[in-house]
């Protein structure tokens, strides 16, 4: 009998958790690393813009019921000498208007640091079309980065991966 209301408690405990995190907005980790970029921003010999496409929901079934997804946003430095500085990391929606700006200032990515920004499975203002652009920079030659989605309906089993695409202007 105790150890049923022991174990009772516990499942209690962690469903009143799982529920409180779905409502939190998360901030992974890897945010914190972020430093202000300072002056470094101002003399950048190398950059670049990436359009990663993000998922906040799909369509499916022949009736059109729709999906929702949570979707992380991973920008990697794969330059393991220089930091590479964030410019700007801006969230759109599928008719592209900007929904929020997610830096305020340049930041500095570590060499060979990692960044995340999630959409949590609830915020579903982005769309099917939903994507983001990174302004990125450097000192001197650099790896360029690599950015990626990584789209979850975790109840679903339904997981994949969305690559960035560098923003090239083209026809000039």
């Amino acid at each position: 009998m105790r150890f049923g209301l022991v174990i009772c408690g516990l499942l209690l405990a962690l469903a009143c958790q799982e529920s409180q995190s779905e409502d939190a907005i998360f901030h992974p980790a890897g945010q914190r690393a972020l430093k202000p970029a300072g002056a470094q921003a101002e003399a950048l010999t190398a950059s670049g813009e990436v359009y990663v496409p993000i998922y906040s929901n799909v369509y499916w079934g022949r009736s059109g019921g729709v999906m929702e997804i949570s979707a992380t946003l991973s920008v990697r430095n794969v330059d393991a000498q220089r930091p590479l500085v964030l410019t700007h990391v801006d969230y759109y929606d599928s008719r592209g208007e900007l929904i929020r700006k997610y830096l305020d200032a340049p930041v500095l990515l570590d060499p060979m640091g990692t960044v995340e920004w999630m959409i949590d499975v609830h915020d579903t203002e982005g769309g099917s079309g939903a994507n983001f652009i990174v302004g990125w920079g450097a000192q001197g030659p650099i790896a360029r980065p690599v950015m990626e989605a990584i789209m979850l309906a975790g109840s679903r089993g339904i997981s994949f991966v969305s690559q960035g695409r560098p923003v090239e202007v083209v026809g000039e």
